[in-house]
């Protein structure tokens, strides 16, 4: 598979039909009169176009209906597209529609049978369980040669006979059985993780702080809280480093007792080792511990030792949260 992302794949490997490869273009602009909404060109994979959603609202942009298009090329990022039972793949060139216009233009053009007034459709589409036996809502993934289960499309996780017919019609394509935010999320994962590698690389090369931001937060008391990634090897060593040997995963400024943060961290910043940036969920993980920590701390005046406890417990939750 992609040696872009192995990891990534290797975590989904068995939720996907067969692999394809490339990433693809930006959408390119088109003009079509709107006359021509019930022409069909004879094109062997377009089949018409969409100039007004189903409700009867005119689209800012006219978009055009393939079955089972050849390539991906001339498509935007997270199209939406329907696959029948007989594998047929009816895509979308561009976001202007949603999964109730493609179906709604399938019927009008008798591709499939179905409701004919605006509520029935939108009774049937509501019904997510019951139309997975007639088609399935996909979406694509980014700019991928890859389509995942919409997200309001959930109850078609699992039938992998649509895929499979498919994919037999399609084979340039890869179809995933996850939903596509979630594949989205493993997909940027797995690219933060490579960044995360190279930035430990840097760090090893060169021993600096190589303090950056990852983000902020609001704490209880309105103050926007930086978080930060930090070399955790630097900061523990000495000639180079901080000396400051009793940093471990994360701390924060209000730490007064031991281990004694404050000395080496402002007081609007929350560091967090930067090995942590190759472990997603560890990294969340460490930031709600010394947010939780710190908030309590700083406006409950807890100590240290009550205030550790708590976050402890907040960060068990959530860790056993995501395992689920």
């Amino acid at each position: 598979m992609s040696k872009f992302y192995p990891n990534l794949y290797i975590n989904v490997k068995n939720n996907f039909v067969s692999e394809g490869v490339g990433d693809k273009y930006a959408e390119q602009e088109f003009n079509i009169p709107d006359e021509l909404s019930n022409y069909v060109l004879p094109n062997a994979d377009f089949i018409g176009i969409i100039t007004h959603d189903y409700i009867g609202n005119k689209l800012k942009k006219v978009t055009k209906i393939y079955c089972n298009p050849a390539s991906l090329d001339d498509f935007v990022p997270f199209v939406r597209g329907i696959i029948l039972k007989n594998g047929d793949l009816y895509v979308a060139n561009s976001n202007e529609v949603i999964h109730i216009d493609i179906v709604n233009f399938l019927i009008k053009n008798n591709i499939i049978d179905g409701p004919s007034t605006i509520n029935d459709l939108e009774e049937f589409m509501s019904n997510e369980y019951e139309y997975p036996k007639v088609f399935i809502g996909i979406q694509r993934l980014a700019r991928k040669n890859i389509f995942a289960i919409s997200e309001s499309n959930n109850a078609a996780l699992n039938n992998m006979t649509f895929f499979k017919d498919a994919k037999i019609k399609n084979p340039t394509f890869e179809f995933a059985n996850k939903d596509v935010h979630t594949l989205n999320r493993l997909l940027k994962e797995e690219v933060d993780t490579k960044k995360a590698y190279k930035t430990l690389v840097h760090d090893i090369k060169y021993p600096v702080l190589n303090k950056k931001i990852l983000g902020t937060m609001t704490d209880v008391g309105n103050q926007i809280v930086k978080i930060c990634g930090v070399n955790g090897d630097f900061v523990r060593d000495k000639d180079p480093g901080l000396n400051f040997d009793q940093f471990v995963d994360g701390g924060h400024y209000y730490v007064t007792s031991y281990p004694e943060y404050k000395k080496v961290i402002p007081e609007d910043e929350i560091w967090i080792d930067d090995v942590f940036e190759m472990k997603p969920n560890d990294l969340k993980a460490i930031v709600l511990h010394e947010f939780v920590e710190r908030n309590k701390m700083k406006y409950r005046h807890w100590s240290y030792e009550k205030a550790h406890e708590y976050a402890n417990k907040k960060e068990m939750i959530y860790r056993l949260k995501i395992k689920k």
